[in-house]
């Protein structure tokens, strides 16, 4: 019977194992390739994301500082309408991702990633920080994620809101440590949403809440009709094409902003901010280990798409406000606060922001939308700094 001779190591080596070395060369590739495609899918969904942002706030008129500050003396209920219903609707989706089996996973690794944001936090420096954040709002008329906006549309003095924001976000990165000493709990926070304290499934909880919202909005429109709100003419909105219109129904710009939590959880497994991306464009100034050393809180934000996709969002908000405010010939048409104001606004609502762990946006859009106790705190202290600080400022003048 015949038998079969080993193959020699030249003879292994030039077939099968030719072909396994190939194989291990083109995984690295392979994997970078589709690594940077998935990099740059999600990159065009932040952006896309920024741009309706952008223009939903430019057409809520939202971002002008006149209507902040009136807001803030109750003399008209824009930006409550925008705000609230932008929470509702993010709060219903929010909810309905919770649930649905196919997006529960998404949810989790969102809400995971916003209480990561809050690491080291408690009540006491979250309330403190939210009131400066509150404070600042009511001195020059704008929010962290707005001050893009304002530059897109061409606010007077905005670009001195967005110096005192990079100011500050310095001054806070340097400062961090000895402000979380100060302000750490002697425990951990044990229950950080509103569902684990009172044992109920989000949805349950949420369902009575977005639904109580919903009537507020509702009656504030019916007793404030937003017509007699905005500063425009019948003849501004006649014959004109979305887009060329001035400004929008309150329900319809919040409820885009709101609807943009679902692609954010679905597709980036995170939820609406802005803040933290000044901190990624700060920290790129941290060239060596002694500039490190000098502030590890904004050295954590230098690398990692987790960091710059709020770079890209707040990009996007820009381009979109410019477009919006172009379209409709309002652009550069808003009065802003004077310099010197600008830049101590800028400075005080990004060290708020920071404080609180979140602005605005994060802490009143996201969190309270996914029901966190620590960012219904953070919301009362805002609107209780700015409404403390416009009463003041109202008799100072």
């Amino acid at each position: 019977m015949a038998t079969s001779r080993p193959r020699t190591r030249s003879q292994t080596n030039g077939t099968n194992m030719g072909t396994n070395f190939s194989r291990l060369e083109a995984t690295p590739a392979s994997k970078e390739n589709g690594l940077s495609m998935v990099v740059a899918f999600k990159s065009g969904v932040s952006a896309l994301c920024g741009l309706v942002f952008g223009i939903a706030v430019e057409k809520s008129r939202v971002f002008e500082p006149a209507v902040v500050t009136n807001q803030m003396l109750f003399r008209k209920f824009i930006m409550m309408k925008v705000f609230l219903t932008s929470l509702t609707v993010g709060m219903f989706f929010l909810s309905v991702l919770s649930i649905l089996p196919f997006t529960r996973k998404s949810y989790l690794l969102s809400r995971a990633s916003y209480i990561g944001g809050l690491n080291k936090k408690g009540y006491f420096g979250i309330s403190l920080g939210g009131f400066i954040l509150g404070s600042g709002m009511a001195v020059v008329g704008t929010c962290p994620g707005l001050v893009g906006i304002q530059m897109g549309a061409g606010v007077q003095n905005s670009v001195f809101a967005l110096v005192g924001v990079l100011t500050g976000t310095v001054l806070y990165g340097v400062t961090e440590p000895y402000l979380t000493s100060l302000t750490k709990p002697s425990t951990p926070i044990k229950y950080h949403f509103l569902y684990q304290l009172m044992g109920s499934p989000p949805f349950i909880i949420s369902f009575p809440i977005f639904s109580m919202l919903g009537i507020v909005v509702f009656s504030l429109e019916m007793m404030y009709p937003w017509q007699y709100e905005v500063a425009m003419q019948a003849s501004d909105f006649v014959g004109k094409a979305v887009l060329a219109t001035p400004c929008w129904h309150p329900y319809l710009c919040g409820a885009l902003i709101g609807s943009l939590q679902v692609p954010l959880v679905l597709i980036l497994n995170a939820t609406l901010g802005g803040s933290r991306c000044y901190c990624t464009v700060v920290s790129q100034g941290i060239i060596n280990k002694p500039m490190e050393k000098l502030s590890p809180y904004l050295a954590k934000f230098r690398k990692g798409f987790s960091n710059w996709w709020q770079v890209i969002f707040i990009g996007g908000s820009v381009v979109g406000s410019y477009i919006s405010a172009s379209a409709s010939g309002q652009y550069g048409n808003v009065d802003g606060v004077s310099p010197g104001v600008a830049f101590l606004g800028g400075t005080m609502i990004i060290f708020g922001a920071r404080m609180a762990g979140g602005c605005t946006s994060g802490h009143g859009l996201s969190g309270v939308g996914l029901l966190n106790i620590s960012s219904m705190a953070a919301v009362v202290c805002m609107f209780s700094g700015g409404i403390v600080t416009a009463q003041l400022l109202q008799l100072m003048s």
